[in-house]
């Protein structure tokens, strides 16, 4: 899938301040921290680290979470949250 699609899943509930190519690379590094680990990278600990940087509610993180998944890393689809 493309970044349109990843964007297109997040729609308008995306956190505040953070422009398109922002959580662009957000959704990326999602996918890069499941490629090093995916069983150990569970869609808790990314939710909850999105969560410490201070920008996302869970809600918000638990949504780009899946959205990257669903857009960028299929193949980790079993490890992610359905918002």
């Amino acid at each position: 899938m493309s970044d349109a699609n990843f964007l297109g899943l997040i729609g308008n509930e995306g956190p505040a301040g953070l422009d398109d190519a922002a959580l662009i690379r957000v959704g990326h590094v999602v996918c890069d921290q499941y490629a090093k680990d995916p069983k150990s990278s569970t869609w808790r600990v990314e939710v909850k680290a999105l969560m410490i940087s201070g920008s996302f509610t869970e809600y918000q993180a638990s949504l780009v979470v899946a959205a990257a998944v669903g857009a960028y890393c299929p193949q980790f689809g079993k490890y992610a949250p359905t918002p």
